[in-house]
């Protein structure tokens, strides 16, 4: 399969799955709902959300051929629900709450410093 035959499938991917507000609000409702009752933690449904969110952020970026802010909202729901999952099997014991925060905050981080060293780069073709 080619490039152009590979960016119709991805297109046709965001197109018929589309992301939108009320999805990230499904998800965001989800993640709020096991960090307060681990009990209800669902580990088959979480595991198939970090598929469907991989893929998503996978399209997303392919597409636009950069990281975009939907890129980053997206990363950031793959890090919490990855972290949720980590806490139901026992693989950490940080505060949910902490570690979400620090999901946040990192992949905002990250996106900043990719886009100053991407408009520095930008900066230094005009110059040349």
């Amino acid at each position: 399969m080619d490039r152009k035959s590979l960016n119709r499938v991805f297109e046709y991917m965001l197109l018929n799955y589309p992301i939108d507000l009320d999805y990230f609000d499904k998800i965001d409702n989800m993640i709020w709902e096991y960090v307060l009752d681990r009990q209800k933690i669902n580990v088959p449904k979480i595991s198939e959300q970090i598929l469907t969110l991989k893929a998503k952020f996978t399209d997303e970026i392919i597409l636009n051929k950069s990281i975009t802010p939907m890129a980053v909202m997206l990363q950031e729901r793959i890090s919490q629900l990855k972290l949720l999952l980590d806490r139901k099997q026992n693989k950490n014991d940080t505060d949910d709450l902490t570690k979400l925060c620090f999901a946040c905050s990192f992949d905002t981080s990250w996106l900043e410093e990719e886009t100053k060293k991407s408009q520095l780069k930008k900066e230094v073709k005009a110059f040349v």
